[in-house]
């Protein structure tokens, strides 16, 4: 039986995208988040009639250790800490929630 939890995370252009993922990604014990601008994706995959102009990571992961995660986006020396959001739909959650990663009262879930 599988949970799944579907994820979105969100963070400043201001970061150095590549090696702000990788760390990122070093928290997580399963397949990485990955750009929704991956290579492996055709260009502009998504609707509209422009191209998106902020850093967009997706996965969908089985029984997500969100507050870990969330610890470990925490220790992150990010340039604006501010902007990093988690956005969750958890596996019986009729809708997402947006998690404002540096905010204290989102640490417990």
């Amino acid at each position: 039986m599988s949970y799944v939890d579907n994820c979105i995370l969100s963070f400043s252009i201001m970061e150095h995208e590549e090696e702000r993922i990788g760390e990122v990604n070093e928290g997580i014990n399963q397949r990485p988040f990955i750009s929704v601008d991956s290579e492996k994706l055709p260009p502009g995959w998504y609707g509209g009639s422009k191209m998106l102009e902020t850093p967009l990571y997706v996965g969908a992961f089985n029984y997500f250790q969100e507050e870990q995660f969330i610890e470990h986006l925490r220790k992150i020396k990010w340039a604006e800490p501010e902007c990093v959001q988690l956005i969750i739909k958890r596996q019986n959650d009729d809708r997402f929630e947006i998690i404002n990663v540096m905010e204290e009262d989102n640490a417990s879930k």
